[in-house]
């Protein structure tokens, strides 16, 4: 007789054991994961580059580099504009710039490709 109780006692327990992982499933398929893909989705991560410290020495030997002479050179009949364009290969002196990361609310079209991507 006490075989049967406790065979009872088992299936009732595996049953019980059973619906509560089915309700954890459910809960977290339906209700966690949705919300965990959507609060990380509205939020997009900024990375600005480290900057590394340029000397006054490097600044003044950018103005005598081959890029930047060449550059000059070549554009030399172009009459507005060209040392703009030939900036681009001259050095300004600079304190060192660590990497800077934050984050900013994404846009719609942002937010529709992630949860997209992540099944939602």
């Amino acid at each position: 007789m006490n075989i049967f109780t406790n065979k009872n006692k088992l299936s009732k327990l595996s049953l019980a054991a059973l619906i509560v992982l089915m309700i954890g499933g459910l809960f977290y398929w339906y209700e966690w994961r949705p919300a965990e893909i959507r609060r990380e989705c509205s939020w997009v991560k900024v990375t600005v580059p480290e900057q590394p410290r340029i000397t006054k020495e490097e600044a003044l030997a950018s103005m005598k580099s081959e890029e930047y002479l060449k550059c000059l050179n070549d554009n030399a009949e172009i009459k507005e504009g060209y040392r703009r364009l030939c900036d681009l290969y001259l050095k300004e002196e600079q304190e060192h710039v660590p990497e800077k990361i934050y984050y900013k609310k994404s846009q719609k079209e942002q937010y529709e490709f992630c949860t997209h991507e992540k099944g939602l």
